[in-house]
């Protein structure tokens, strides 16, 4: 049994993640992201409701990812102008 400690750093807060060695299921993190960047990058968007809970989060996380790069590519597009 490994006790290692899951460490990485947020693809879109870049906060330093760490999680305990044995949390399972939907509280623990996955990477790229922190909880918080996944739930917050999602809000108000449907819940999916197709395959298992695993694929689902994942799901979720490539939607907040793709919601984080719109955002940031929008802000460079106003420096840009302004």
């Amino acid at each position: 049994m490994s006790y290692h400690t899951l460490l990485f750093r947020c693809a879109i807060c870049e906060r330093e993640v760490r999680d305990y060695p044995n949390r399972i299921g939907r509280d623990r993190h996955l990477e790229p992201l922190c909880l918080y960047c996944e739930g917050e990058w999602t809000k108000g968007k449907g819940k999916i409701h197709v395959g298992t809970f695993m694929d689902r989060r994942k799901a979720m996380q490539i939607h907040a990812l793709s919601e984080a790069l719109i955002s940031k590519a929008y802000m460079m597009q106003w420096e840009a102008r302004h």
